[in-house]
């Protein structure tokens, strides 16, 4: 038998990486350009990277790979995953056995699970980024990974991939499959919805990811830009320059909302606030401008804009909106604020306004919200709740996992063996991402049941009334957000009932193939005419639930070629929307490159995704 201490040692395995001060190590100030590829180092974009096995300056592009090397820190030396340039990617020791078993079939377009694993069922295959590798370890957005969303042991959804340096890890994005599955299969034989391939970088291209080009079938349905950032206003020539920019590029016959995020503008600066958004209502009217637009500040800004005489929220396209942060314990605080708002905006005629609740654990009670919204229906049209994280809760608790990865691979590697242990190899490090499941819960409890889960569509099921708006007059839009990043309902007043889910009156799947049939039947310079609304209103009958028949005959009646419709029986729409966050620690490509909101990209020029505005 072999003496063990004659046993060569798993660092023997591994090759040397070169260090800052290695002859071969070649100083930054001596390359401009990428010594392989030849273009050109840019600042956050184009970054330089050292090859730790040949010690040539590369950029990212070049250098994608990284493999296990011996890493000197001092008097010891620990194998650690380090970047080599494309030159050198013949060194890759052992790399298959540092994979977890799950792994094994990096074959796989998802890259993530093994063929056939009864445990874990692919819903759909994206790509992502390792947060603790771009955010903790300053690497940046500039390289993604395969992924796949998937449904783990039929008690959770999961967004999971494998770095090579950090291993498996997963999000939890619900704990409730057969809900998150339910909302997919709306869209199921929609032939838009597809997953996505390629690097996650090419997301602020203009042309790749978000193809927004004439030919392309996914254009934002919401373009944002900001006009007070960094305690300061934006130039005018920088937002000209943005929203020609954005014109030129989308097709000059589709529709579109401009949102202006307006920050936190000092109170004696609201006059030149009003004045830079009436000068840019005058400057983009009419095609291709925008068919609305959107001013979102927070309460009490939106509070001294309307007091203004000549305020741009008279112009009958602007609609205010308001972001308003929930807090738990502090909920009568906050119906106070929201009521003033009402009040100092019911002076402005027929004024419309777009509430955005944003909610954090621990969970406030929703029960006086909820009744304020239902209360103030007539004015407020449109209400989104996002759940999210505290981005400095979640960098905290990344960074902590960090230590706690590098002190036992320190002490792996002082003990000899090479790297983690073989039980830290095949475990998953699983967080708790952003689960609206719970926020349906806790509106359905705040509404005694009112409005529940089962009430909710996705919002990529809205596109199906693409024709039916353009037909009747209000404009060709592109609504075709990704199948997973949100659901909503409408919320119907009648005679008998008050904000009640429209799923309450229709069965929604019958309706809504029932609207995708008639849509594809309207050509695309269709009118609106007695024919078309008759098919309609059959396609509302066919639809409908027994109980709600009279209601139903009620909505019918809105259709009318001639004369007014009438209003008696319907009083209110109301439209509430669930935002699934989507944050820097659980990027899903697919979802991003179907995004339905646009803003200018942080690199200077182009556009990238408005849900996770990180790169």
């Amino acid at each position: 038998m072999q003496n063990p201490s004659s046993q060569p040692t798993m660092q023997g395995l591994y090759p040397k990486a070169l260090k800052f001060g290695d002859r071969q190590w070649i100083p930054d100030s001596k390359a401009s350009h990428c010594m392989i590829c030849e273009k050109p180092f840019i600042m956050f974009t184009r970054r330089r990277h050292h090859c730790r096995q040949c010690g040539i300056i590369v950029c990212h592009a070049c250098s994608p790979g990284l493999v296990k090397m011996l890493v000197e820190y001092g008097n010891k030396a620990v194998v650690k995953s380090v970047r080599v340039c494309n030159n050198c990617e013949r060194w890759k020791p052992n790399t298959a056995s540092a994979i977890p078993s799950m792994m094994k079939n990096s074959g796989n377009a998802a890259g993530v699970l093994e063929k056939g694993d009864a445990k874990n069922k692919i819903i759909y295959k994206t790509r992502t980024v390792c947060a603790k590798c771009a955010v903790v370890e300053g690497k940046g957005f500039d390289s993604s990974i395969p992924a796949a969303v998937v449904v783990r042991n039929n008690k959770q959804v999961c967004l999971v991939a494998t770095c090579p340096r950090h291993m498996e890890f997963s999000t939890v994005l619900s704990t409730n499959p057969s809900f998150f599955q339910s909302q997919l299969e709306y869209v199921k034989d929609d032939a838009r919805s597809g997953g996505v391939g390629g690097d996650i970088e090419d997301l602020a291209t203009l042309n790749a990811k978000m193809k927004l080009t004439s030919k392309s079938d996914n254009h934002p349905f919401m373009f944002e830009v900001g006009v007070f950032e960094n305690g300061e206003f934006v130039k005018r020539s920088r937002l000209h320059r943005q929203l020609s920019e954005f014109h030129r590029s989308k097709p000059p016959e589709l529709n579109y909302v401009l949102q202006f995020n307006c920050g936190l503008v000092p109170k004696h600066e609201i006059a030149k606030l009003n004045r830079l958004l009436l000068d840019l209502e005058h400057e983009f009217k009419g095609p291709p401008g925008p068919s609305m637009i959107v001013v979102n500040m927070p309460f009490d800004r939106m509070i001294d804009l309307a007091s203004l005489d000549n305020t741009v929220l008279l112009k009958s396209r602007v609609y205010p909106s308001v972001k308003y942060f929930l807090v738990a314990s502090k909920e009568d605080d906050y119906i106070v604020e929201l009521d003033q708002l009402v009040a100092a905006l019911s002076d402005i005629s027929d004024i419309r306004l777009i509430i955005d609740l944003v909610l954090e654990q621990p969970m406030p009670d929703l029960t006086q919200i909820m009744a304020w919204l239902a209360k103030n229906r007539s004015m407020i049209p449109v209400v989104v709740l996002t759940m999210v994280r505290s981005p400095t809760e979640v960098y905290r608790r990344m960074v902590s996992e960090q230590e706690e990865e590098e002190e036992e691979e320190s002490s792996a590697n002082e003990a000899g063996e090479g790297g983690r242990a073989t039980s830290s190899n095949t475990s998953t490090n699983t967080s708790a991402g952003v689960d609206a499941e719970k926020l349906l819960y806790a509106i359905s409890k705040a509404t005694k049941g009112r409005i529940t889960a089962n009430d909710m569509i996705p919002l990529r099921a809205l596109g199906a009334l693409e024709p039916l708006l353009r037909v009747m007059g209000h404009g060709r839009y592109s609504i075709r957000p990704h199948a997973s990043c949100g659901f909503g309902t409408c919320l119907i007043s009648t005679k008998t009932t008050t904000s009640s889910p429209v799923s309450r009156f229709f069965n929604m799947k019958k309706l809504y193939k029932q609207i995708r049939a008639f849509g594809s039947k309207i050509g695309p310079a269709q009118t609106i005419n007695l024919a078309i609304l008759r098919e309609l209103r059959s396609a509302l009958k066919a639809s409908a639930l027994p109980q709600a028949s009279s209601d139903v005959a009620a909505m019918i009646d809105l259709l009318k070629l001639n004369g007014p419709p009438s209003t008696e029986s319907i009083k209110d729409f109301q439209f509430m929307l669930v935002h699934t966050h989507m944050d820097f620690a659980s990027i899903d490509a697919s979802r991003r490159c179907e995004c339905a909101v646009l803003t200018p990209a942080l690199t200077g020029t182009g556009f990238t995704a408005g849900c996770t505005r990180c790169f």
